[in-house]
């Protein structure tokens, strides 16, 4: 008996008042038990669009990107897990660097790494930001969203910096400032130490960040 039609979820129907056959077609339902459940698996997210039995609480997995999607009426597919992957951040401040950054996220939490290395003798200005990998959700607060360290080569001495959010789609990176010889509070990066002179090769920013995606 062919299929005569199928239900909201994508399951065949097979009506009893249809001419009679030797049998359902097991294949049919076998296909659809295969494909689907409660989790879908297709090529990208494009095809996951494309399905025609999206419902609420349906799970899908994306080949191309290894994300795992939730889909609710009211948002449409959305991010239940991103593996850890690879971007490219925009970089501004610093020139002559070499960046090795990534991010993950888990629902609407985002959590990214940056690695930012001098390859040659220069000069920092003002402000440093790294772009974040996806949009944050409250861009109107000020506000740190991580923690980092700031290597200076040229004095082979370790400082703390804080990544700190100022609006936009990028993060500011807050340099310690001194007073005297001892750093106090942070501010943006400016003149003071330890940027008043130009960093040597193999100065490497280190920074975590963890934020609520948009």
């Amino acid at each position: 008996m062919a299929v005569n039609s199928y239900g909201p979820d994508g399951h065949p129907i097979f009506l009893d008042t249809d001419a009679p056959d030797i049998k359902v077609d097991p294949t049919k339902a076998a296909e659809y038990a295969g494909d689907v459940g409660n989790r879908i698996i297709r090529a990208n997210v494009a095809a996951l669009e494309a399905y025609g039995f999206k419902r609420e609480g349906l799970r899908g997995y994306a080949l191309d990107s290894g994300v795992e999607y939730l889909y609710t009426t009211a948002a449409g597919w959305s991010v239940l897990f991103r593996p850890l992957t690879a971007f490219t951040p925009t970089v501004v401040g610093l020139t002559g660097v070499t960046t090795v950054a990534k991010f993950e996220q888990r629902g609407k939490m985002v959590r990214a790494q940056y690695e930012v290395t001098r390859s040659a003798l220069a000069s920092p200005t003002a402000p440093v930001t790294l772009s974040l990998p996806t949009p944050i959700a409250n861009t109107s607060m000020t506000r740190d969203i991580g923690w980092g360290s700031f290597f200076l080569a040229n004095g082979s001495v370790l400082y703390s910096v804080r990544p700190r959010y100022t609006g936009g789609s990028t993060v500011a990176v807050n340099f310690p400032a001194a007073s005297g010889s001892a750093i106090s509070q942070g501010s943006n990066l400016s003149a003071t130490f330890p940027t008043s002179s130009a960093h040597q090769s193999g100065t490497t920013l280190y920074l975590c960040v963890e934020y609520e995606a948009a």
